[in-house]
Parts: structure tokens; C-alpha cells; sequence
């Protein structure tokens, strides 16, 4: 949801740059590519720093939010 927003407001700042709305889709997608895949490997990191504690609930939320998906144990 967040990297959604994020990607809505830069085309709203390219669509006030430009009339096009093609052009104004690309360059958002071309101007946020490289922030938003920047902040989805931190948070990945992030959660997949509680994989080492003993805590099972904990180690699962890690491995489920930082992968997206459910790890065999």
C-alpha cells in the first residue's frame, strides 16, 4: 500500500509537468523505480531480522513479511 502512494504522488508531480499522460506514466515509473526498490529491501531486511530470535510467532512474521510468503520451517 505504501510503495502505491509513493508511486501516486510522483506521477502526480509528473502529471503536472506534462499533459501526456503516457509520458507522465513512464517517468513516474522510471523516476521511482530505484527509491521504491531501495525501501522494499530495507523493509524485507527489516523483517527478516526477527528470523534469528527464539520467539517462534515472531521468526514466522519475519519470514512471512519479508519474503510475502509463507517459508517451510
Amino acid at each position: 500500500m505504501d510503495f502505491g502512494i509513493q508511486y501516486s504522488v510522483r506521477y502526480r508531480s509528473e502529471r503536472f509537468k506534462t499533459d501526456d499522460l503516457r509520458l507522465a506514466l513512464q517517468q513516474a515509473a522510471e523516476r521511482s523505480a530505484v527509491p521504491l526498490s531501495l525501501a522494499a529491501m530495507a523493509t524485507a531486511a527489516g523483517f527478516l531480522s526477527f528470523l534469528p530470535t527464539d520467539y517462534k510467532a515472531i521468526s514466522e512474521l519475519g519470514k512471512i513479511a519479508g519474503v510475502g510468503c509463507s517459508l517451510p520451517s
